[in-house]
Formats: C-alpha cells, sequence, structure tokens
C-alpha cells in the first residue's frame, strides 16, 4: 500500500509530508528522498504546496477547489481547507506568492477556469 504524501518548495529545496499533518519528513537530494533534520514545520508553513516533483503527472481538476477573488482566480488542493496553493495567470497555474487565505475565505467558489480549455 503506498503512502499520501504532500510536496514543498521551500528556499529553493523540495520536501515531502506524509499522511497531510505535521511538518515535513523528507528533502530530495538528487532524485533521493532523504529523512529531513531541519526546522520541519518552516518547510511546509512558509512553503509553496507543489505536484510531486519525480513524476509529471497531470493533476485532474476533481482533486482542486477554485475560487474567485477580487477578479483573480486560485485554485486549492481538494484535502486542504486552509489557503490558497495557486493563481491563475492567462492559462497557467503558478504558486500564489500573496495574501493566500483571503481568497479561500472571502472569494466564491467556482468551476475550473480551464475546463473545457483546448476542446473543440
Amino acid at each position: 500500500m503506498s503512502e499520501e504524501y504532500e510536496y514543498f518548495e521551500h528556499d529553493n529545496a523540495k520536501f515531502r509530508r506524509r499522511g497531510g499533518f505535521g511538518g515535513v519528513d523528507d528533502v530530495l537530494h538528487g532524485k533521493t528522498w532523504k529523512p529531513y533534520k531541519g526546522d520541519r514545520t518552516r518547510a511546509y508553513l512558509m512553503g509553496d504546496r507543489i505536484d510531486d516533483p519525480l513524476t509529471r503527472a497531470v493533476t485532474l481538476s476533481g482533486q482542486w477547489d477554485f475560487f474567485e477573488h477580487d477578479n483573480a482566480k486560485f485554485r486549492r488542493r481538494r484535502c486542504n481547507v486552509g489557503p490558497v496553493d495557486d493563481v491563475l495567470h492567462g492559462e497557467t497555474w503558478v504558486p500564489c506568492g500573496g495574501n493566500r487565505t483571503d481568497p479561500a475565505l472571502y472569494g466564491n467558489r467556482i468551476a475550473d477556469p480551464l475546463a473545457g480549455a483546448g476542446e473543440g
């Protein structure tokens, strides 16, 4: 049975944590995960959530919640109840570097803004 991981990037390093609770467990060295001995909560709290850096899997829209706030569109992983992860720039999702809490708290939940893009 495979374990579920969440992945983060902080200070140009990539981290992962098991089960979605607590601080990070491992740091990526090349293509190998090694136990992380530093501040395990800082990388999680201050880092940006990313997809698994060792796979090229495409994340399906069913795994995301989408929001619109202040004329911008945001998304967060469906299992997350906290701040948003990404902001939409054109047709590309990029890590949200600004206020990540307000869009989830005060924004309107919307459908996937890119659903159907490229179809037809």
